[in-house]
C-alpha cells in the first residue's frame, strides 16, 4: 500500500535501574488493519533512544509492537501511531533474560570493606565461607539468591539497632531460592510483634529434616508485598535453638510482577535473577550485583 500515512517512532528501552540499554533488538510492528503493513527493524541500541522511520500512521497506525532484545526478555505492547510530524514516543522498562546474562558479583575482598556488607561478611565467616577460594566456589545462582535475601532482609527487618542479617547466626544450607539459617529467637518475636509488616501464614509446606521440628503456630510470616515477598518459616531443636527457612517470592507474586510490565514468564519462575529485577524495579531494593 503506497498511499498510507507514515510517521516516525522514537523508542527508549531502559533497565530496572533506569539506564538506557545496550543490546541488539528486533522490533516488529504487526499492523492490526492490514498484514501487508507489518514492519520489522533490527536496531543496535547504544544507550540512547532509537528512531524508527516510516511506520504506518493514523488511520492505519494501530499495531502490536513486539520487542525482542538479545539479553532482555521479549515483550509486546499495543501502539497507535499518530499522523503528523511529531513521532510516537515509546518508553519501556526491560527485565534481563536469566538464561542470556552473566552476573557480576562483589569479590570476597569487597565484602570485607565498607559498612554495607558487614553483617553479611560476619554470617559468611561463621558459616565457613571466609576466603576468596570458598566464595569463588559458590555457584552464581547461589550468590544471587544470597544477595537477594540479604538486601530484602536489610530493607524489611529493622528492630532498633538490629537490621536484617544481624538476627542470623550462620547458614546451615543455602540455595538459589532460599536459605536455612540459625537465627536468634528475637527474630520470631519481632515478626509476631509487627503484623502490619508481616502477615502470619501457614508453614505446612515448608519441611525441616533431622533434629529440626516446625515450632507451634505462628511459625511462618510473609511481607505484605505484591511481589518480591519475603517469607520466614521457623523450626526448633530439642534445646530450643531456632532455625529459619527464608525465601523470596512464590509463583503468584512473580507472575503478578511480570504481568504488570507485560512480560511473559515461563519455566523457572523463582529464578534469582528474576527476583533481582523485581526487587529493584518494584521496591527500590538493590541486591548489589549487576549483569552483563
Amino acid at each position: 500500500m503506497t498511499d498510507v500515512n507514515r510517521n516516525s517512532v522514537e523508542i527508549s528501552l531502559f533497565d530496572v535501574f533506569g539506564s538506557a540499554i545496550k543490546d541488539d533488538v528486533d522490533i516488529t510492528f504487526y499492523n492490526q488493519r492490514a498484514q501487508s503493513l507489518n514492519l520489522r527493524f533490527s536496531v543496535k541500541f547504544q544507550g540512547a533512544p532509537a528512531t524508527l522511520p516510516g511506520v504506518p500512521a493514523f488511520p492505519w497506525g494501530l499495531a502490536e509492537a513486539y520487542i525482542r532484545p538479545t539479553k532482555y526478555r521479549a515483550k509486546s505492547i499495543f501502539v497507535d501511531v499518530p499522523a503528523g510530524s511529531s513521532p510516537l514516543l515509546i518508553n519501556q522498562r526491560m527485565f534481563v533474560d536469566p538464561e542470556r546474562v552473566t552476573p557480576i558479583f562483589p569479590a570476597f575482598s569487597q565484602l570485607q570493606t565498607g559498612a554495607r556488607w558487614a553483617a553479611l561478611k560476619t554470617v559468611l565467616i561463621a558459616s565457613g565461607i571466609g576466603s576468596d577460594s570458598a566464595w569463588n566456589n559458590l555457584e552464581g545462582q547461589q550468590k544471587a539468591g544470597l544477595f537477594n535475601l540479604f538486601a530484602k532482609m536489610q530493607a524489611s527487618v529493622q528492630e532498633g539497632a538490629h537490621v536484617g542479617f544481624d538476627f542470623i547466626r550462620k547458614l546451615e544450607l543455602f540455595y538459589p531460592e532460599r536459605i536455612f539459617a540459625w537465627v536468634d529467637k528475637d527474630l520470631l518475636k519481632y515478626l509476631v510483634a509487627n503484623p502490619a509488616k508481616f502477615e502470619s501464614v501457614s508453614g505446612e509446606l515448608h519441611n525441616f529434616e533431622g533434629k529440626w521440628k516446625r515450632i507451634d503456630r505462628p511459625n511462618s510470616f510473609k511481607t505484605r508485598d505484591d511481589a518480591g515477598i519475603l517469607q520466614f518459616t521457623f523450626a526448633a531443636d530439642a534445646n530450643g535453638e531456632h532455625i529459619a527457612d527464608i525465601d523470596i517470592d512464590d509463583h503468584s507474586g512473580v507472575k503478578h510482577a511480570f504481568d504488570v510490565i507485560k512480560h511473559n514468564i515461563t519455566g523457572k519462575d523463582t529464578h534469582p535473577y528474576n527476583i533481582h529485577q523485581i526487587l529493584v524495579s518494584f521496591q527500590g531494593v538493590d541486591p548489589g550485583y549487576r549483569f552483563t
